[in-house]
Parts: structure tokens; C-alpha cells; sequence
């Protein structure tokens, strides 16, 4: 996203909606995680893990086109919360001095079964989850009916207020690191934009 001579840095959407369009016949509960929770006994269990979970470049995620470089899992944000940058998959790059770290935390923390809770949405029920808290995901499922397959409407809240980035040579040209994530297919903002009330997000370190 840019405008002449500068652009706008996107950040990972705030909240993300989940509403069920049809659920399937066997399976495919959404499982949410409370990352501060999980936070708050690793802060008890492994402060070193946290220490190295919450420093800029412990990973990379690199996925199709788009890369989010030098990340903290938990990265501390400028008001204080904390926001969680984590998948466990392919595209994850772990700097080699978080690794045993990173391991542990999906191994002793997301995959313990302390932590996951079970929703089961009914078709036209909505799941709305902090992004910057919650871990998502959801169990297997199966269908054996055409047209009975589970399927979801998902729609992603952005950040109120987007930095702004501005050329110092006042010479921007469009690059595709740049761009917006477009898998996001953002709208354009509406008028009511400004009358909309901020929605509060994140790990919270303090009561």
C-alpha cells in the first residue's frame, strides 16, 4: 500500500471473524489457544525461552511471495501489549540460536492439551478472535454428502492506525516489497472509519 512519495506499513490484521457456513458431519471444531496464558507460564517455566522467543530476527516466515523477516514471536508493540508472530509449519525460519526454544514452545506449549480450546460453530454462529492473542486452527473433519462440506466465512480486522513510511529522498517508486499483502484483499475504508470506536488487542503484561 503506498501513496506518492511514501507508503503505508501493513501490519498483521488486529481481529479475525470466523463465521460457519456449513459445519461439517464429523469434525472440524475451530481450536483457539490463549497466548497469554501460554506466555505467562513460559515467563514462570523458561524465562531464558522467553527472553529468545521475544528478540527481533529469532524467525523468519517466508511463504509464497511474501516474506515477514527478522520477527519476534512475541513481539512487544509500542503500547505496552505484546503481539504473537507464530507458525509452526514450512514456512517458519528459525535463527539458529532460538531453535531448541522454538521447538519447545510448540511442543511443551500449543501441542500440550492444557492449552487448546474446542469451538464448535453451528451454521450462521460467528467466531471472533484477537489476532494478536489467540492461536487458530482446527481438527481434522469429514463429510461423506456432496455439499455437506465444512466450510467457513473468514474476514480480517486491520490495524486502526497504519504507520506511515516516507521516502527521505522523496523519490518513491512502486516495489513489490512494498506492496500489500494481497491474499488480505483489503477494502477501502468507509466513512464511519473515524466515529469507530478502537479495539484493544494483545497480550497484556500488566493487570
Amino acid at each position: 500500500m503506498h501513496r506518492d512519495g511514501d507508503y503505508i506499513e501493513l501490519m498483521p490484521p488486529k481481529t479475525l471473524l470466523l463465521q460457519c457456513w456449513q459445519s461439517a458431519e464429523s469434525g472440524g471444531a475451530n481450536v483457539v489457544i490463549d497466548a497469554q496464558r501460554v506466555y505467562l507460564d513460559l515467563a514462570r517455566d523458561n524465562p531464558n525461552y522467553l527472553k529468545q522467543l521475544s528478540t527481533k530476527g529469532c524467525v523468519t516466515y517466508c511463504r509464497d511471495d511474501q516474506i515477514a523477516l527478522d520477527c519476534a514471536v512475541f513481539e512487544h508493540l509500542r503500547d505496552g501489549t505484546v503481539m504473537l508472530r507464530f507458525r509452526y509449519d514450512s514456512a517458519a525460519y528459525v535463527a539458529d540460536w532460538a531453535v531448541e526454544a522454538f521447538h519447545a514452545l510448540q511442543r511443551d506449549y500449543f501441542a500440550n492439551p492444557r492449552y487448546p480450546q474446542r469451538v464448535a460453530l453451528s451454521k450462521g454462529q460467528i467466531l471472533i478472535c484477537d489476532n494478536y492473542r489467540m492461536l487458530h486452527g482446527r481438527d481434522a473433519f469429514s463429510s461423506s454428502q456432496a455439499g455437506k462440506t465444512r466450510s467457513m466465512r473468514r474476514v480480517w480486522l486491520a490495524y486502526d492506525r497504519l504507520p506511515v513510511l516516507r521516502n527521505a529522498a522523496g523519490e518513491h517508486r512502486e516495489k513489490r516489497a512494498l506492496q500489500r499483502f494481497k491474499a488480505y484483499d483489503i477494502l477501502p475504508e468507509a466513512a464511519s472509519y473515524a466515529a469507530a470506536a478502537l479495539i484493544d488487542v494483545g497480550i497484556r503484561l500488566a493487570a
